[in-house]
């Protein structure tokens, strides 16, 4: 059961924030105003209003750290703290015309409505992990009242604090390592006893039997290059892992073809704030160990990766 005050939505619109790539750190809010305001207020101007409700960013501790000092989902209300014990909400106040759920199942299909709510969700998470560690909750996630927030703190507070205590002092960043299929080919073809030994007996073939051979030749090339492939997706990854404490990360995607650029690792890596320097020196070793590949680091991000959310039929899964 929801708790009480809480706006249940459906999975459709909480499972559209768990695809969506997150904007980069620290890149500014969409500024906008439901009201046509001049400007930010304090919250107290509408927690008594029934026509609005609380939009939650995430979960960290109730504590005298500062919060973003940022408009808020709706431009005229900041973010702020709804606590329970030791742990509190990141909410701003929002108008519940906009967010109740037929409302937003139609805002969520308005790229108009939502590319700037969306950006302004992942840039406050953004601007919060300089200041704290917090949970991060998956766009669209109101409640009516602040009811239904300390309910969901109650319930779940052993679990939010495990995550927070997992989280802290821990940043998560992305890695994509690309591959240059001509390069990995080349390297296979002058380094790979099988592929060599084949070309030699190619030598001085012709008619059908130079065909065939080339064909097999070809097909052998291709093998190999896609077995490097996965040789260096797996190198990478556990060259990263060492120095990382968790990560989520996906192997080859595709085999190399006549592209550019290859992408065969695309992960998430949960590091240590104090070993970012060597996290950071690792994926340059990988750039020069693995001859032929590349990398591309993001971050820091919120964890969404390692955030361990409560049960998905939860209101603020």
């Amino acid at each position: 059961m929801p708790p009480s005050g809480a706006c249940r939505y459906s999975r459709v619109s909480c499972q559209w924030a768990r695809r969506r790539k997150p904007a980069r750190a620290g890149a500014p809010p969409f500024h906008h105003s439901a009201s046509g305001g001049a400007g930010p207020l304090n919250a107290s101007d509408y927690q008594s209003d029934p026509a609005w409700g609380y939009y939650v960013y995430g979960v960290t501790t109730a504590d005298q750290r500062p919060v973003p000092d940022l408009p808020g989902i709706e431009a005229v209300a900041r973010p702020f703290l709804v606590a329970e014990g030791a742990l509190a909400a990141l909410v701003s106040m929002v108008p519940l015309a906009q967010f109740e759920e037929d409302a937003l199942e139609a805002n969520l299909g308005d790229l108009a409505w939502l590319e700037p709510r969306a950006r302004t969700h992942q840039a406050i998470l953004a601007a919060t992990l300089g200041q704290r560690t917090v949970i991060p909750l998956r766009f669209g996630t109101i409640f009516r009242d602040a009811t239904g927030i300390h309910s969901m703190l109650l319930s779940h507070g052993a679990t939010f604090q495990r995550v927070l205590a997992h989280l802290n002092d821990r940043l998560e960043w992305g890695v994509k390592l690309y591959a240059d299929p001509a390069q990995l080919a080349a390297q296979v073809a002058a380094n790979n006893p099988r592929v060599r030994t084949l070309a030699a007996q190619c030598q001085g073939k012709s008619g059908g039997a130079a065909y065939m051979l080339g064909k097999k030749l070809n097909q052998l090339l291709r093998e190999e290059t896609t077995r490097l492939v996965e040789t260096y997706a797996h190198e990478g990854h556990r060259m990263l892992l060492a120095v990382a404490v968790a990560a989520q990360a996906s192997g080859v995607e595709q085999p190399p073809e006549t592209k550019d650029l290859t992408l065969i690792l695309k992960g998430a890596y949960l590091v240590e704030q104090a070993n970012t320097g060597t996290f950071n020196a690792v994926l340059e070793q990988i750039g020069s160990k693995l001859v032929g590949c590349s990398y591309e680091l993001t971050g820091p991000w919120p964890p969404y990766h390692f955030a361990d959310a409560p049960d998905e039929d939860a209101p603020y899964a």
